[in-house]
């Protein structure tokens, strides 16, 4: 998985910044390693965090509404964790508007994808999120990482045009 997040990381070309030499790609490519250990390891964490606070809902609600506001809590969790620890790019209404459109679109593509698994391909409740989960993490990845490489960008946009 990692390396399929990585193939699509290398072909997102607008966002990489112009190499001089072979020295300036490796350190290119470290980074980005990271980034992408840091975005699993947040995930994770987020993860985590959201089926623990899904739990605790659960006792008190129904289960559609403790998964509206789980996921709704992890929006929030995934947006601070991306713009501090992920991608490092700052506060910026793209990034808030990223976090957002990758959520949302993350949830109609697993409702939808969770639903043909089931019903058309027979496959088991469980087994169907598991292969929603791990088809998400990429697409996900290539949202956000576009809207902080193009926040980040404005930021020095902005920072050049006040010298």
């Amino acid at each position: 998985m990692i390396r399929a997040i990585i193939s699509a990381h290398t072909m997102n070309f607008r966002s990489a910044p112009p190499m001089q030499t072979q020295t300036d790609r490796k350190i290119y490519q470290q980074q980005s390693v990271w980034e992408i250990i840091r975005f699993l390891a947040s995930g994770t964490l987020n993860t985590g965090l959201t089926y623990v606070i899904f739990l605790l809902l659960i006792q008190l609600s129904s289960p559609s509404i403790a998964y509206t506001m789980s996921y709704s809590v992890g929006i929030i969790i995934a947006y601070l964790l991306n713009i501090f620890f992920v991608f490092r790019s700052g506060h910026s209404k793209r990034m808030v508007a990223a976090v957002i459109a990758s959520y949302l679109l993350q949830y109609f593509y697993g409702l939808a994808a969770l639903n043909i698994l089931i019903k058309f391909f027979l496959l088991p409740a469980f087994f169907a999120m598991a292969v929603v989960i791990i088809t998400a993490i990429p697409l996900q990845y290539l949202i956000l990482r576009s809207a902080a490489a193009q926040a980040l960008a404005a930021k020095i946009h902005e920072g050049m045009d006040n010298d």
